[in-house]
């Protein structure tokens, strides 16, 4: 096991619970929750009188299918290449006609106060990665968790080291920029902009608070009052839903420290970790925290 490869994608955030409902671990500290492929495709429905909570997830699974045909070599792109997959992805997420854009509104518009920022940050996660997956699939990645590292890395390779990969930064920040603009109602300002030195400081306190014997405790006992299902993989998504509802007060009440403050404070915060999430150190400061909850809850740490 490769704990500081796990912790990339279960560590800041990105990849909801959705999008990996097989037991992988995602990237978030902000949703410790399992992973390992897209979910079934459905559309987001509408709240109702009668408290109906919308369903936010949004997938790719018919684009994938036949992924698992193509080469286990990670594919060459050129710039165009990448220029093009960004420029399609900020496209799915701003067509209001398309099921992408159709979830980003939904979680906007949600109102039910049973479910709280995390939760909304999750699913716009998920709808983020789950549409970048259904523009890079066709260029020769597969539709998993391991397409998704090996087009990142590929994608910053190219953006820090080609003459023009101004232009590949700037469309990703304005991905980023239309991701909360329409799932939250708000403009990412300049100044929201973190260092990598606040960010690893942000990572490090949450880490520290996570691995508190407080934090470990309370996730033993709320774990405990569960009726586990006997299936252990619905099992680890009980587990990983009960992380998530003591993580949410845990990361807003860290983020204040740091200035970021209420749920707009939130989506900011996570929104600035994002640009770090590949920093190793980052990686290491939180790894241990990330293992010390998984086995308090008794959740299954993948096999790398």
């Amino acid at each position: 096991m490769n704990p500081a490869g796990a912790l990339r994608r279960c560590v800041l955030g990105e990849v909801g619970r959705s999008i990996a409902r097989r037991g992988c671990v995602s990237r978030t500290i902000a949703s410790i929750v399992a992973a390992r492929s897209l979910p079934q495709h459905r559309y987001p429905k509408q709240s109702s009188s009668h408290g109906t909570r919308p369903n936010f997830h949004c997938s790719t699974s018919s684009h994938l299918r036949h992924a698992q045909y193509f080469s286990t070599e990670t594919p060459s792109l050129t710039f165009e290449d990448h220029m093009e997959i960004s420029e399609n992805h900020l496209e799915l997420l701003m067509n209001d006609k398309k099921a992408f854009g159709k979830s980003l509104n939904a979680i906007r518009t949600n109102t039910d106060p049973k479910i709280n920022i995390m939760e909304k940050w999750q699913a716009a996660m998920q709808v983020f990665m789950a549409s970048h997956v259904h523009c890079f699939v066709p260029y020769g990645f597969s539709g998993d968790v391991q397409g998704l590292q090996a087009y990142q890395l590929a994608f910053e390779d190219v953006s820090k080291n080609h003459d023009n990969g101004s232009e590949l930064e700037s469309l990703n920040k304005r991905k980023w920029e239309v991701l909360v603009e329409k799932a939250f109602g708000f403009h990412i300002k300049d100044d929201d902009i973190m260092s990598l030195e606040q960010a690893r400081h942000i990572t490090g306190m949450l880490g520290m608070r996570m691995q508190s014997e407080e934090f470990l405790s309370a996730v033993e006992k709320n774990i405990g009052a569960l009726d586990l299902s006997t299936d252990k993989q619905q099992a680890d998504i009980q587990k990983q839903q009960v992380l998530v509802s003591l993580l949410a007060p845990l990361q807003k009440e860290v983020g204040e420290n740091f200035s970021y403050t209420g749920d707009e404070g939130y989506i900011r915060m996570q929104t600035g970790l994002v640009k770090w999430q590949s920093d190793d150190q980052i990686a290491y400061n939180t790894a241990t925290a990330t293992m010390a909850v998984f086995r308090r809850a008794g959740i299954t740490i993948p096999q790398q």
